[in-house]
């Protein structure tokens, strides 16, 4: 049966299709409010653009997946997007989650940076654009509004203050040297900071201020007047963008070939507190408004939506785009194209935004084409690769070895489908047969269905070693039958080594194929030493508590909370250990190993 015949027997109803070529690889995902609508427009005339002509051409069949409603479809788009990765879609390219400042619901909480917001108590600062600015941030709060930055093990089991409380960086909760009163009023002028209220912090702090001098309390008063002035140099360095105490997010897309970006100016009270950007990967010709729709459902479907959205171009879906975000948001929402005033202003600042980050991005695009053609070129290969897996080996002495596997897909650094393999068959220092160990796991799980990049068929494996490592892999690709290329980078001279060649490919060290192919290596090497440092650091920090049948990680955290150490566990009684929560026959068994131990 042909397409159209598959699209005329499809339902009216809303739901997601899915166009697959021979191979039964994803081309493209769609969603519609009326499927079959939607699909047999595709085979309606002549096609109006390249997505539409390769649909055409290459799709061999159309899955649907039916839904209730607009959005619902709108939501598993956007999932199977993110699943698929398909060919014809506007695909997020780079999909690295902006850093956050967390601030945990708990006494004497602490300000960490994390990259996902939990579902819990805790509040969360920002996004913020980059790493450098979430740590600017977090330098100037311990500045202005000292709290620990201890981990929750260290802060429950110090019993001295430490250097930071000398430089009065840390109040110093943990042995009791402010109150939890006075700590959490820290907090809240922190949290009300983070949050762009200056005028309320500076206005809190000169009252106090004004109170400790009116009490005579001078050192306190000179303490709250430089902690003032931070904070009104902080102020000074915002501008305000926009009417006083306004909301919104600015959205602009700027479009070329196959790249597309977007940029997102975040407004709070009235000023620009920050940036996000998203890059795309676009079929050829794609228009503006389908990437902004991509845009909104990926922004919000992990932020909570302001009540203005400002954009540069109305997305093709709107309707469905904007009753979804009043969902997110529990309330009204706005999405224009604003044609003047701030609204408009500011989209012209994200613009330009825009066309600056689509031509660095273009411009990394290009250096990276070029760094695989010269690969090609080089390797004798058909094509550029577009997926590179580096593999490297980390042990000591031979023990607690562990495999990395990094990837470069189109020569960029996908740091997202980087793994790491635990080597179970190998005694000792053999790095040949640890690596033939895991690259064939990895080839065995190019079906698997729950890590959807091990999917992802590599065009090239860089081996981090010469001659002998080549060897041994292709060895194990011949005898799982899979016909792939491989090459060694040898880290002294930086030569390269083939399978099937007895003498080193010498490029020079300029060439940006070699620099791609060295830069991947260097990674593949950061990786497996970071793996195998905190395989050593896990090994080295198990205890006697491990040994016991019945004590796992949940039980383990649990005693060490109670007790504070595993000395103080080997200390307690069995009547202790069954308060604290173990069975007694457990408790028994956890005794008796205690005193195992002390023996």
């Amino acid at each position: 049966m042909d397409l159209l015949a598959q699209a005329e027997e499809l339902p009216r109803q809303p739901g997601c299709y899915l166009f697959r070529d021979k191979a039964d690889q994803v081309l493209y995902v769609g969603k519609a409010v009326r499927l079959r609508d939607r699909v047999t427009s595709y085979f309606r005339g002549r096609a109006a653009d390249a997505k539409t002509t390769a649909l055409r051409r290459l799709g061999a069949s159309i899955e649907v997946i039916l839904t209730q409603t607009e959005a619902e479809a709108l939501l598993l788009e956007e999932t199977l997007i993110k699943l698929h990765r398909p060919r014809y879609n506007v695909v997020l390219r780079d999909d690295k989650h902006y850093p956050y400042l967390r601030l945990a619901d708990e006494p004497f909480p602490r300000l960490e940076i994390v990259r996902q917001r939990r579902p819990d108590q805790a509040r969360y600062f920002g996004p913020y654009p980059g790493g450098g600015a979430v740590h600017e941030t977090l330098r100037l709060m311990a500045r202005l509004f000292p709290m620990r930055s201890c981990s929750d093990h260290k802060f429950k089991t110090v019993d001295r203050p430490c250097l930071l409380y000398h430089i009065k960086r840390c109040p110093a909760p943990c042995v009791g040297l402010v109150s939890q009163e006075d700590y959490q009023h820290t907090v809240a002028q922190a949290a009300t900071l983070l949050e762009g209220r200056h005028e309320e912090v500076m206005r809190a702090l000169r009252q106090e201020m004004a109170e400790a001098a009116a009490g005579l309390r001078y050192e306190e008063a000179a303490r709250l007047r430089d902690r003032l002035q931070a904070v009104e140099a902080v102020t000074a360095a915002q501008t305000v963008v926009v009417a006083e105490g306004r909301e919104a997010d600015v959205l602009a897309v700027k479009v070329s070939r196959q790249l597309a970006v977007v940029d997102i100016l975040l407004v709070r009270h009235g000023k620009l507190t920050g940036r996000k950007r998203y890059t795309f990967q676009v079929p050829e010709g794609e228009a503006e408004g389908s990437v902004l729709g991509a845009a909104l459902r990926t922004h919000y479907g992990r932020e909570r939506p302001p009540r203005t959205v400002w954009l540069s171009a109305l997305p093709e879906d709107v309707t469905a785009l904007r009753a979804w975000i009043r969902e997110r948001r529990s309330g009204a929402v706005t999405l224009s194209v604003p044609q003047r005033g701030d609204g408009r202003r500011m989209v012209q600042m994200a613009e330009q935004n825009a066309a600056e980050g689509l031509r660095q991005e273009a411009g990394a695009t290009e250096r990276a084409q070029v760094a695989l053609a010269h690969l090609a070129d080089a390797l004798s290969l058909p094509v550029p690769p577009r997926r590179i897996e580096a593999y490297d080996i980390s042990n000591t002495q031979g023990t607690l070895s562990v495999a990395s596997m990094t990837v470069a897909e189109d020569g960029a650094l996908r740091p997202s489908h980087y793994r790491q393999f635990s080597i179970r068959t190998v005694s000792g220092a053999n790095d040949f047969a640890s690596l033939q160990e895991a690259v064939s796991r990895r080839l065995g799980r190019l079906d698997d269905r729950r890590d959807s990049s091990f999917r992802n068929r590599p065009d090239l494996l860089l081996i981090d070693g010469g001659q002998g490592q080549v060897a041994a892999v292709a060895e194990t690709l011949a005898a799982l039958g899979e016909d792939l290329s491989v090459v060694g980078l040898a880290k002294r001279e930086e030569w390269l080594y083939l399978p099937e060649g007895t003498e080193p490919l010498v490029l020079p060290r300029h060439d940006p194929g070699l620099q791609l192919l060295q830069h991947l290596r260097d990674e593949a090497h950061r990786f497996a030493n970071t793996a195998h440092g905190n395989r050593r650091s896990r090994a080295m920090t198990s205890s006697w508590l491990d040994t016991v049948a019945g004590i796992g990680p949940k039980r383990k955290r649990l005693l060490l909370k109670t007790f504070g150490s595993p000395r103080k566990i080997q200390a307690a009684s069995v009547e202790d250990l069954i308060q604290a929560g173990l069975p007694a026959r457990l408790a028994s068994a956890l005794k008796e190993a205690a005193n195992g131990v002390q023996a």
